[in-house]
């Protein structure tokens, strides 16, 4: 069962204020390391869960849930670098760790489109995560610049970016910007302390 990191409780409960008026792309903005991804894959969650009597999280019971936990929703998809080995015999290439791919490329905008443009499997929605937003080079960002601009009925993007304003502006300008917030010091010694790290305050002044 997906939760949330403590600290973003008050940014998700901001966020469910909004569920009558919830835009069809969202992008997810703030410092490093703070749960951005895993505040958009809980949201995606809660979108794909089935449950109509959910309220403020997803139930992890439903057929959705289970479907989205094991990774395998049919309605939800990640657009994100891929793993990518250099063009080499098989003899060299297997010799070789592979390379991760620092870009999201136009091949990959363009395989989703096939997936937002049909019809939900479950009848719902369909979701699409795009993390790290801002790793689309610029033939994948005008390539999903056309998606945003005329959204497929029932097609909600989640975007989670570092640096959301190396976006393109026309991409920024179709997303409703939802900025996370640092949490406070005391959160987070507190947190730290919870998953066994020894002197907290410590480990936390020196990231």
């Amino acid at each position: 069962m997906n939760t949330l990191y403590p600290w973003l409780t008050e940014s998700w409960q901001a966020l469910l204020r909004e569920r009558e008026r919830f835009p069809h792309a969202l992008l997810i903005t703030g410092e490093p390391g703070i749960g951005k991804r895993q505040f958009g894959e809980y949201l995606a969650q809660f979108l794909l869960c089935e449950d109509p009597q959910k309220s403020s999280q997803p139930c992890g019971l439903c057929d959705g849930c289970r479907w989205y936990l094991a990774g395998n929703h049919p309605d939800f998809r990640v657009l994100q670098p891929e793993d990518a080995e250099d063009e080499q015999p098989d003899e060299v290439a297997s010799k070789k760790a592979k390379k991760k791919s620092a870009v999201i490329r136009v091949e990959d905008v363009r395989e989703l489109a096939d997936f937002v443009n049909l019809s939900a499997h479950r009848r719902g929605l369909r979701v699409t995560l795009v993390v790290p937003a801002d790793a689309m080079n610029i033939s994948a960002a005008n390539a999903f610049l056309k998606t945003l601009e005329e959204p497929p009925s029932g097609a909600v993007f989640i975007l989670v970016a570092d640096h959301w304003r190396r976006l393109l502006p026309t991409i920024r300008s179709r997303c409703r910007v939802f900025p996370l917030a640092l949490p406070d010091a005391q959160q987070a010694i507190h947190w730290l302390s919870g998953q066994g790290v020894v002197n907290p305050a410590l480990h936390l002044a020196h990231t």
